[in-house]
């Protein structure tokens, strides 16, 4: 097949393509470095004969993923970053994060911050003659000021981590191998040659001083730093030689006792009009039965599952009354009958529709769910009793 560059293409599904690709029965196929735009998102990384396959950021307005795929699905290494956070670190399976390691990126991630380089934090590398993706870097390209920072998702599924004076993987790193392992240490071109704890490796990017027995804590300076290193003091250790993948660290056995789903509401749209406000983060309650709010409890009584378009997710048949004067002195409680749960395709945000007992909107509520127990698992377990 003749690999070829182009420019906004349309493909077969009618999205839009900027990137490497085929042509196959009159269609373009993207195979290699591409970016492609979805409705509400786009996916920017490697693709294989038309999917997700590598290295690749699905990037959202307000967060974006990026994630070794697998067949259009994130399945492996990954992080999120939310509004600028950094959200979420560790492995992916199914899109969704499994094994939850955020700690052993999250101290990292702030020095990034620390560093203020106003510079471009994605940068892509490619091989020349397959037009794959080689690297993909969230961070900071080197340059004769600067050093390179980041994480770089390799087309061989790991990550590295850490500051390096050249492209070459030498230097004080973070390898989350491929196969579910993690190597900390001193690297020379990409070999461990001396294995670090963790706490060492945080020592060598902050500083080795105590907060409790500094003898010069009283300057503002070594007093800010030593806060901050504080912060990451308890981070568990590193495994060695142990397999992350197969890690069940922080997740939950559903399979006796009772279920929730927490669902954790930052705004709200109280004139269902799309006019989202910020709120005190609060947690509802959501299981099989039942949608426990802090304005009242509202009982399931049939369930409706979206699973094509735009928003996919479960429309629910309820009864109840949400006392949203709670809210806000103007409004007053409502009779609400439908209740629906709905999110985009690899989107972290889950987004509440009400609607009264004549279908009109009531109010709308954006937050996001439990990874572990979320809405993924909420709509099988409905299916069990409505389909």
């Amino acid at each position: 097949m003749e690999l070829l560059q182009k420019t906004d293409v349309r493909l077969a599904d009618q999205h839009r393509y900027t990137g490497w690709g085929y042509y196959a029965n009159e269609n373009f196929i993207p195979h290699g470095a591409g970016k492609n735009f979805y409705e509400g998102y786009y996916a920017f990384g490697n693709f294989i004969n038309g999917v997700i396959d590598g290295p690749a950021i699905i990037s959202h307005d307000y967060y974006m993923n990026t994630v070794q795929f697998k067949n259009n699905r994130g399945n492996g290494w990954g992080l999120c970053i939310n509004r600028g956070t950094l959200a979420e670190f560790g492995y992916y399976e199914n899109s969704q994060l499994k094994v939850d390691l955020t700690d052993y990126a999250l101290w990292y991630y702030t020095k990034m911050q620390q560093a203020q380089r106003n510079e471009n934090m994605l940068n892509l590398y490619t091989y020349k003659d397959t037009h794959q993706v080689s690297e993909l870097l969230v961070g900071y390209k080197g340059n004769e000021f600067n050093v390179f920072m980041g994480f770089r998702f390799m087309l061989d599924g790991s990550v590295w981590l850490g500051n390096t004076d050249t492209h070459r993987l030498d230097g004080n790193l973070i390898h989350f191998c491929s196969n579910g392992t993690i190597e900390c240490g001193e690297f020379s071109n990409g070999n461990l040659v001396e294995p670090m704890d963790i706490q060492d490796l945080i020592d060598n990017y902050y500083g080795t001083c105590n907060i409790d027995d500094d003898l010069f804590m009283g300057l503002n300076i070594s007093s800010r730093n030593n806060t901050l290193r504080e912060k990451y003091r308890n981070i568990e250790p590193i495994k060695v030689n142990f397999n992350y993948f197969a890690y069940n660290k922080g997740q939950k056995d559903n399979s006796k006792g009772e279920y929730s789903m927490q669902y954790k509401v930052m705004e709200v749209d109280l004139k269902a009009n799309g006019d989202f406000k910020k709120i005190i983060e609060e947690t509802w309650n959501i299981n099989e039965h039942s949608i426990v709010t802090p304005y009242g409890t509202l009982l399931i009584e049939d369930a409706i599952f979206v699973e094509d378009g735009p928003l996919v997710g479960v429309q629910l048949s309820v009864s109840g009354i949400m006392h949203l004067d709670k809210l806000n002195s103007s409004q007053r409680k409502q009779e609400i009958a439908t209740f629906a749960l709905m999110r985009q395709p690899n989107n972290v945000w889950v987004w509440v529709y009400a609607f009264d007992k004549y279908g009109n909107p009531v109010v709308n509520f954006c937050g996001y769910d439990n990874l572990d127990n979320g809405l993924a698992e909420l709509v099988s377990r409905l299916k069990r009793i409505y389909k």
